[in-house]
């Protein structure tokens, strides 16, 4: 995980989320990055993931950033005080007093599917939010009993620092489950926008031309410095 600092790390002005009882299912990079800026924002948060190591890690790394940010005064909370509020689980029964679940696990659609299918039965008021890049949302809530609690909230990595945030309505996402994804983003200080269950959805239909392209174009032979140039020039 990367470190956070900068203004993406400061403590979110929002109370919406104090005391909210979620859960991210996922240990990895964008699972303990989601879980930073959850905690920051007054969360109780249930990390859980199969492998035991993985969330040992990741509280490890959380108390790493917490004691840096702390100590540059970037956040008023003592990393004691914030992962007192993290509980780690190898089972999602953990996560079955949870308000939000956001699922931060590889992209496999069969892995997404099975996680909201086991998580929607232990927690079956919950909002699932899955952070996919690139799957269909849509795919992903067909496997559930509960289609309408499943929306896209997508992070970019590191998730602490990268302001933007695509949440992604599928079909059977209602209006009011997009403004509340919306509200929660928000809370965590970032800035969403609303993006079309569509391949890529915004920036990764925009980025994958943008360097599909350059590997074309440098397995055709063009100079590799002139490939760089160019896509330096264009942004």
């Amino acid at each position: 995980m990367t470190h956070s600092s900068g203004e993406g790390s400061r403590q979110p002005a929002d109370g919406l989320l104090a005391g909210l009882p979620v859960a991210v299912l996922g240990a990895g990079t964008m699972g303990t990055g989601i879980a930073q800026l959850l905690l920051q924002a007054g969360a109780d948060v249930t990390m859980v993931d199969p492998q035991a190591d993985a969330l040992t890690r990741a509280r490890s790394q959380l108390n790493d950033t917490f004691e840096m940010l702390n100590a540059k005064g970037r956040i008023a909370a003592t990393p004691r005080a914030l992962l007192a509020r993290l509980a780690t689980a190898t089972d999602v029964h953990a996560a079955a007093a949870s308000r939000w679940i956001f699922e931060a696990a590889p992209e496999r659609l069969a892995l997404k599917q099975e996680l909201f299918q086991r998580v929607e039965e232990v927690a079956p008021g919950a909002r699932l939010a899955t952070n996919t890049s690139t799957l269909s949302v849509t795919q992903i809530a067909a496997a559930c009993q509960r289609p309408q609690n499943v929306v896209g909230v997508h992070f970019f990595n590191p998730a602490p620092l990268m302001k933007l945030v695509e949440v992604i309505p599928g079909l059977a996402t209602p209006p009011a489950v997009v403004e509340d994804a919306l509200a929660v983003t928000r809370a965590l200080g970032r800035e969403p926008v609303v993006a079309l269950d569509r391949p890529g959805f915004i920036v990764n239909r925009v980025a994958r031309p943008y360097y599909g392209e350059a590997l074309r174009l440098a397995g055709e032979g063009a100079n590799y410095e002139e490939l760089d140039a160019s896509l330096r020039a264009a942004g």
